[in-house]
């Protein structure tokens, strides 16, 4: 199999989730908020979701962000996190987000992303990562969603910056800049386990969304951080 016929290859990943981790959210939300606090969430869901749909963001009109499957999937992300809020208070909302998103996070890049194996069927699993995940990157930044470097592209690194993202922007806009530190979470579970599998490493050094300059995805072949 070549790389270029893997899963979504080239295709904007829009964070957006099928009813399979919708059914997921349903039922893991009584675990976390009980059986009396879960209607409430969803009706607070409702109302959120219904209110951020109506907010005009000034970030993603200066971007020129116009992909809807996008624009919904940052909505209802606060709407998600508001929603929470509004039942449980920020201090217990935002773990209980966190543990959440997570989980949910992790199912829509199962969803999205190709299998480990289908990685190892490529001729050069590596290029294959490579060649994957460059267009991966780049279909954000034609949408306008993001703006980044490629720092590194060898046969035993593949290292990116993004130095703007409309996702962290947009949160900030709205008022809460913590969001994205714990949407983002799941990356760092995804990745590393992505490419452990397929005989890798992933690192991220530098988050944009906690302050840091770039938001850093930094890729190894097996064995590679021991060499540079």
């Amino acid at each position: 199999m070549e790389f270029q016929n893997l899963k979504n290859f080239g295709k904007l990943y829009t964070g957006r989730a099928s009813p399979r981790v919708i059914l997921s959210l349903f039922t893991s939300a009584p675990k976390e908020l009980g059986f009396l606090g879960t209607p409430k969430f969803l009706a607070k869901f409702q109302s959120k979701d219904r209110h951020w749909k109506r907010f005009r963001f000034e970030a993603l009109e200066k971007r020129a962000v116009t992909s809807q499957d996008v624009i919904e999937g940052m909505q209802t992300n606060l709407a998600f996190y508001t929603a929470l809020m509004a039942v449980q208070g920020k201090d217990k909302a935002m773990p209980t987000f966190s543990k959440l998103a997570e989980k949910l996070g992790i199912m829509i890049y199962e969803d999205f992303l190709p299998d480990p194996k289908d990685f190892l069927r490529c001729p050069d699993p590596w290029k294959a990562v490579r060649g994957y995940f460059s267009e991966f990157f780049q279909a954000t930044a034609r949408e306008s969603v993001s703006r980044l470097q490629i720092v590194k592209d060898t046969d035993q690194e593949f290292q990116v910056h993004f130095t703007d993202c409309a996702w962290h922007a947009t949160a900030c806009e709205a008022g809460y800049p913590e969001l994205m530190p714990l949407t983002a979470r799941c990356d760092v579970v995804v990745m590393p386990r992505l490419m452990r599998d397929i005989g890798g490493d992933f690192k991220r050094e530098s988050w944009l969304c906690r302050g840091e300059p770039v938001c850093d995805w930094h890729f190894f072949r097996h064995g590679a951080q021991e060499v540079v």
